[in-house]
């Protein structure tokens, strides 16, 4: 699968949403953001940092979506800033919990857990984003 390269480190446009979750190495709770870029993108900043940034083409964010709200692990070929091309990894570690990472060379190992209610907000959040790109 190919990955749309940006020029730029892609700005926000105007659509902006909170993700809470819990960060699993660093024990406590933290905010990853998702917004839309202007080349039309779906970035995930988990726990809000450029280098575990995903960016997902719109097809992506359904597909993800989709996984999330069945609760189906999934691996997507993403956009990373730091390394160009990582993989935004979808963990189900059972039916109330769900876990995104960005998996790549130079990209922090992080995980960030999302549980019961989140879960569906997560959801929720890229239905509408993925409605929003369309």
């Amino acid at each position: 699968m190919s990955v749309t390269q940006p020029t730029l480190l892609e700005p926000p446009v105007s659509w902006v949403r909170m993700l809470p979750g819990y960060h699993i190495s660093q024990r406590r709770g933290v905010s990853s953001i998702a917004e839309i870029s202007r080349s039309g993108r779906l970035l995930i900043r988990l726990a809000r940092l450029p280098e575990a940034t995903a960016g997902l083409d719109p097809h992506q964010v359904v597909e993800l979506a989709e996984a999330v709200r069945d609760r189906q692990p999934g691996r997507w070929s993403v956009w990373n800033p730091v390394v160009g091309v990582a993989a935004l990894v979808l963990h189900v570690e059972d039916h109330d919990y769900v876990t995104l990472s960005v998996d790549g060379a130079g990209v922090p190992d992080w995980q960030i857990r999302f549980g019961r209610d989140r879960v569906d907000h997560l959801a929720d959040v890229l239905a509408e984003a993925a409605d929003h790109l369309y």
